[in-house]
């Protein structure tokens, strides 16, 4: 069962971060919170201040999952990178198994693109 976190605390933690009073792993072992929590939060903290500490429940639509696929594999984030981007507040889900149709968007826009290319141009 994962452990959830009050927003207040996660801002104590995360401010503790910031304001340089130790690095993650420090502050893991003195809140007794995971390090890639902290490392999550402080991220989102930074993004979207307070804000981005607090829970949020979301079903995400095919496209928004494409977009951000989208995006991580163009720019080469890591899952915590592009989650804190997007405001995603659990990084695992960025890597979740793909439900069939984003997969289904992503041929379908990847065949638009070859007929677009290989379409013939007008000469004037």
């Amino acid at each position: 069962m994962m452990k959830k976190y009050k927003t207040e605390f996660k801002r104590e933690v995360g401010k503790s971060f910031l304001a340089g009073k130790g690095g993650a792993k420090l502050l893991a072992r003195q809140w007794a919170v995971p390090e890639e929590k902290i490392r999550t939060w402080v991220s989102h903290y930074r993004l979207h201040g307070i804000d981005g500490l607090r829970p949020k429940r979301s079903a995400y639509s095919a496209q928004f999952k494409l977009q951000v696929l989208s995006r991580q594999d163009r720019e080469r984030l890591s899952s915590r990178q592009v989650a804190a981007v997007y405001d995603i507040r659990n990084p695992n889900k960025v890597n979740e198994r793909l439900p069939a149709e984003v997969t289904y968007l992503k041929k379908f826009q990847a065949l638009i693109r070859s007929k677009r290319s290989a379409a013939p141009t007008k000469r004037a």
